[in-house]
């Protein structure tokens, strides 16, 4: 059996959990899988020390110019977002990547950079409650019509 490639998008200002935590998931279960399911790599701009949330340091694998086109996309969010929206080679990259991918996942404000390259028209991503004070701009700078956005807030 192919080992799937499961890239995570890294980008400055990536919320730390939204890519360590599918980062650790996808690891042990391939690890409990002796290492036979996938290939789970990171993917940024340019493959030099990505800053995340909070000053963290993070090297990727590849950079979105030779990364190996996945099986699984995971896009994390976080305040980073909101410059890879302006960033035409990222965005170029994740429409690419996506449309050949057999699952395409996103955590939190992730799904912000997949509506943007179209990859949600005509379906309802759920969004945090902090994306409220957001909407506005984001309806303008994505151009949502047509697509369904529905808010999801912890209590």
């Amino acid at each position: 059996m192919k080992k799937l490639n499961t890239a995570i998008l890294i980008f400055d200002d990536v919320e730390v959990l939204d890519f360590t935590g599918p980062f650790e998931v996808f690891s042990v279960t391939n690890e409990l899988n002796d290492y036979s399911l996938l290939n789970v790599y990171t993917v940024a701009r340019v493959k030099s020390p990505v800053k995340a949330r909070n000053g963290l340091s993070v090297n990727p694998d590849y950079s979105i110019g030779d990364a190996p086109q996945p099986d699984i996309l995971i896009v994390p969010g976080g305040l980073g977002t909101r410059p890879a929206l302006l960033q035409q080679d990222i965005l170029s990259w994740i429409k690419r990547s996506a449309l050949n991918a057999e699952k395409v996942l996103s955590v939190c404000t992730g799904a912000l950079l997949l509506a943007k390259v179209g990859i949600l028209d005509g379906l309802k991503p759920p969004l945090t409650a902090a994306l409220l004070n957001y909407l506005p701009k984001l309806r303008q700078v994505l151009k949502l019509s047509g697509v369904c956005v529905s808010w999801i807030t912890a209590r």
